[in-house]
């Protein structure tokens, strides 16, 4: 008999033992699926357009009104020539918040002679003007994607005529400070075109944000 119950006592040690592990290792991959849900969910909130230092925005301090931003300089590198033009110009509008936030684009423009690398002249203009999407990637930085925005880059001295689309992202960084600019920037950014096009067209400007200033890109 002892025997007997000595090996009963065993094996219900023994199984005590594995649910302890069994359910520590539960916990274990649950926490690890919460903080996997947490990051997520900060990474997938909300972004909005913040007057003030503040992360999240206060109601009273996300703004909504127009956006102005302009460009110097802004450039097509394409495989055949690369085109420069004096300004670029983009006016929209903010509504508040969102995910992604959308800011309704009024005007981009390319003004002020447009020249290839030969000094070729070229017509560069917005025949869809589309629309941005902000995205909070990080404290007051994110991505700016360009959907159904289509620009007609015609130089006839190169024999380039391209309307390019694709869904072109910038990166966005908000005012550090009080002294500095927000900026949308393309560095380098490829292009998709459709005409007689260059095989590969980058798009490289860096667009500073004169309205609103100061603005952080918060959630």
């Amino acid at each position: 008999m002892i025997p007997k119950v000595l090996a009963s006592r065993t094996t219900t040690r023994r199984t005590q033992m594995t649910l302890r592990k069994t359910g520590a290792a539960a916990l274990t991959l649950a926490a690890i699926a919460i903080a996997l849900t947490a990051a997520s969910s900060a990474t997938a909130g909300t972004t909005a357009l913040c007057e003030k230092f503040e992360n999240p925005c206060e109601a009273a301090s996300v703004y909504v009104g127009h956006i102005a931003a302009v460009a110097e300089d802004p450039r097509f590198l394409t495989s055949e020539v690369d085109i420069t033009c004096k300004k670029s110009q983009l006016l929209g509008f903010n509504l508040g918040l969102g995910n992604p936030l959308t800011i309704h684009l009024q005007l981009l423009t390319f003004t002020e002679d447009c020249l290839t690398e030969n000094e070729d002249p070229c017509v560069v203009q917005s025949n869809e003007i589309g629309l941005p999407l902000l995205l909070r990637t990080e404290a007051n930085k994110g991505t700016l994607q360009f959907h159904d925005t289509l620009i007609l880059v015609s130089c006839p001295g190169a024999f380039i005529h391209c309307v390019y689309g694709g869904l072109p992202v910038l990166d966005a960084l908000g005012s550090p400070n009080g002294e500095t600019l927000a900026t949308f920037h393309a560095n380098e950014v490829p292009l998709e075109g459709q005409g007689f096009c260059p095989e590969e067209t980058k798009f490289d400007a860096l667009y500073k944000l004169a309205l609103p200033d100061p603005i952080v890109i918060s959630s």
